[in-house]
């Protein structure tokens, strides 16, 4: 009589766990429309213009808000609309603060070529913050379905995708400050700036791309 001895296969290892199976959701396509007309446009925006120019560009805040409502009012996604949800007056707020910043370049360029180069490094150094900051203010005031949409991008970020754009104003405003004549300027100088902007416009196309990168890379939802 031969002996029963139950065995365990090799193949199933004490400690073994079966993998999860990983469920992908299927892609969904939504329709994009605006609804929107040129006339109805027209009128929004001659009346900002208007009101911009009565008031010396302080109601551009409040025109950029119309403006958005008008747009994202008339944009459907899915067949549904989006919304614009910014105060006009936090807008109007973080305006101040750039005629500041851009008011004091303005000055120091006035009283020497050192302080306005001084003055653009301080306007280099906060922009891309600011920049970044205006991104989280306009998404996160801006819905879809009830949901709202938002901005992760890093600070690190803002300044690799911004920093790129002033390195050539840092070039011509810092040889300012050895003394050039812009009027009569030497040799040397016009040299730099053809060069400049030679360069600017090889490179732009990078320098678009890389901002836009940043941009939209970190658009969420919800």
């Amino acid at each position: 009589m031969t002996d029963f001895v139950p065995t365990v296969p090799a193949a199933w290892p004490e400690h073994e766990h079966t993998p999860a199976p990983v469920f992908s959701r299927p892609s969904k396509h939504l329709e994009i429309e605006f609804t929107g007309s040129g006339s109805e446009y027209f009128r929004i925006w001659i009346v900002n213009l208007l009101l911009t120019v009565v008031t010396l560009t302080l109601y551009l805040p409040w025109a950029r808000a119309r403006r958005l409502r008008y747009f994202m009012g008339n944009t459907l996604v899915g067949g549904q609309p989006l919304g614009f949800h910014g105060e006009s007056g936090k807008m109007f707020k973080g305006y101040l603060l750039v005629l500041v910043f851009f008011g004091l370049y303005s000055v120091a360029g006035n009283i020497s070529p050192t302080a306005g180069f001084i003055a653009l490094l301080a306007v280099v150094g906060l922009w891309p913050a600011l920049f970044k900051s205006s991104l989280q203010f306009r998404l996160g005031n801006t819905s879809w379905r009830s949901l709202r949409f938002g901005f992760d991008g890093s600070l690190g970020g803002a300044y690799a995708a911004m920093l790129p754009l002033f390195i050539p104003a840092l070039i011509l405003v810092g040889a300012q400050t050895l003394g050039v004549d812009v009027k009569h300027p030497p040799q040397w100088y016009v040299t730099v700036s053809a060069v400049v902007g030679l360069s600017v416009i090889v490179v732009s196309p990078w320098l678009f791309w890389n901002l836009k990168q940043y941009q939209h890379n970190h658009y969420t939802l919800g």
